[in-house]
C-alpha cells in the first residue's frame, strides 16, 4: 500500500487533476480492467476520450483486455489484435464481452533461429517475430478506423501500419509512452494534435503516461 501511495503522490505533484479519481483508485485498486471493463491507460487519458467516442465508430486495438469490453459496449465494431491465445480466451470470457460487435483476432509471434523483422523489445523471447502480428492491420482498407488503440506488442511497428487505416481526424492512442523505446512515435505523426495524460490508472503501482493524437483532417483525402 506504501508503494500505492508514494505513485499516487507523484501523479499529484506532476499532474493534479488525478485528485479527482482518488476515491475511484482506491475503491478499485484491487480489480482488473477486464473485470471492470476498461482501458488499462491513466485515468486522465480515458477521461478525455470517453466522451468523444461514438455509437457509428469502428475501431482497431492491438493488444486486448478490459479496452476491448469497453469499446465494444460503446461503439459499432471492434477489430482487436492479440499476440497471446490464452490471454484472448481470459477476455472472451468477461463479464459483458460483446460479441457481436468484437472480431478478436490471435496473431501469435513466429518463433525461429533467423533475426525478426519485428521484434517487441519486451518480449521475453528474443526470437519472436511479430511482421505479421504488427502488419494485421493492412487487411483493412484505408481511412476505416476512427479510433486506432496500440497497447500491445511491437509498438512502433504497429503504429507504422495502422496510421493509413485511420481516418482523417481520428484518434491514435499509444500506451506508455513515456518509455524511451517509444520516443520515435511522435516522428511517425508529424503534424498531429497530440495530448500527453501523466498519471494514475487501475492496478499499476507508479504513474505512467498515456498518449492521444488526433490525425489532421486531409489524412484520409
Amino acid at each position: 500500500m506504501h508503494e500505492r501511495l508514494v505513485g499516487l503522490k507523484a501523479a499529484l505533484v506532476a499532474e493534479p487533476a488525478n485528485l479527482r479519481w482518488i476515491g475511484y483508485w482506491l475503491r478499485h485498486r484491487r480489480r482488473t480492467p477486464i473485470a471492470l471493463g476498461q482501458p488499462w491507460i491513466t485515468f486522465l487519458a480515458l477521461e478525455w476520450l470517453a466522451p468523444r467516442l461514438r455509437p457509428d465508430f469502428s475501431i482497431l486495438e492491438y493488444g486486448s483486455g478490459g479496452s476491448t469490453v469497453f469499446y465494444g459496449s460503446r461503439c459499432a465494431r471492434v477489430v482487436t489484435i492479440e499476440h497471446d491465445p490464452a490471454w484472448a480466451a481470459s477476455v472472451r470470457a468477461a463479464p459483458g464481452f460483446p460479441d457481436t460487435r468484437v472480431d478478436l483476432r490471435v496473431v501469435p509471434p513466429l518463433v525461429s533461429a533467423a533475426v525478426p523483422r519485428v521484434p517487441s523489445d519486451r518480449f521475453p523471447d528474443p526470437r519472436a517475430d511479430f511482421a505479421g502480428y504488427a502488419s494485421a492491420a493492412a487487411g483493412f482498407p484505408d481511412h476505416s478506423f476512427d479510433v486506432v488503440s496500440v497497447d500491445g506488442r511491437a509498438r512502433l511497428a504497429c503504429i507504422k501500419a495502422s496510421v493509413p487505416k485511420l481516418k482523417g481526424g481520428g484518434y491514435l492512442l499509444l500506451d506508455n509512452s513515456e518509455r524511451d523505446d517509444y520516443a520515435a512515435a511522435a516522428d511517425l505523426l508529424p503534424g498531429w494534435a497530440r495530448h500527453d495524460f501523466f498519471g494514475v490508472g487501475l492496478i499499476c503501482t507508479q504513474p505512467w503516461r498515456t498518449t492521444i493524437w488526433q490525425a489532421p483532417p486531409e489524412l484520409s483525402a
